[in-house]
């Protein structure tokens, strides 16, 4: 077998594992609509990047903590697993298609198995991409 087909195979099987699903998302450019009742500008729209097939998977990293004004929260590390190659990529303008990238929102969709990952937001802390890969391992941090 060639090394081609090794990581074809290898993406079929890392695919068959990805048995939840997601949208992931990411801030537009510029301001929202302005909101007279708040007097200040709503957030931006949210660009859809991807929706479809994904599994969470915890990295071993140490679960760490995170401070905002008088809030502090607990920082879970995992990865967001995606398919190199799905139909869930939305396109670009330029006719390719959008990857994840810093700071995109994921959303858990679907997760037959632990229905208590469902709606949990994941942030992406990093691209991914490499020549080799069975899957497009995105570095996320869990915010609660």
């Amino acid at each position: 077998m060639t090394a081609h087909g090794a990581a074809l195979q290898g993406r079929r099987i890392a695919e068959s594992l990805m048995t939840s699903t997601c949208t992931i998302t990411r801030a537009s450019v510029g301001k929202g609509a302005w909101n007279d009742a708040t007097g200040t500008y709503d957030p931006p729209t949210r660009i859809t990047v991807y929706v479809g097939r994904c599994k969470v998977q915890d990295n071993g990293r140490s679960v760490g903590t995170a401070e905002a004004g008088e809030l502090t929260a607990s920082v879970n590390s995992l990865e967001l697993h995606l398919p190199i190659e799905s139909d869930g990529y939305q396109a670009d303008d330029e006719g390719g298609f959008l990857r994840p990238r810093k700071d995109d929102v994921a959303v858990i969709d679907s997760n037959p198995l632990d229905a208590g990952l469902v709606g949990g937001e994941l942030i992406v802390q990093a691209a991914h991409a490499a020549t080799m890969k069975t899957a497009r391992r995105l570095p996320v941090e869990e915010v609660s």
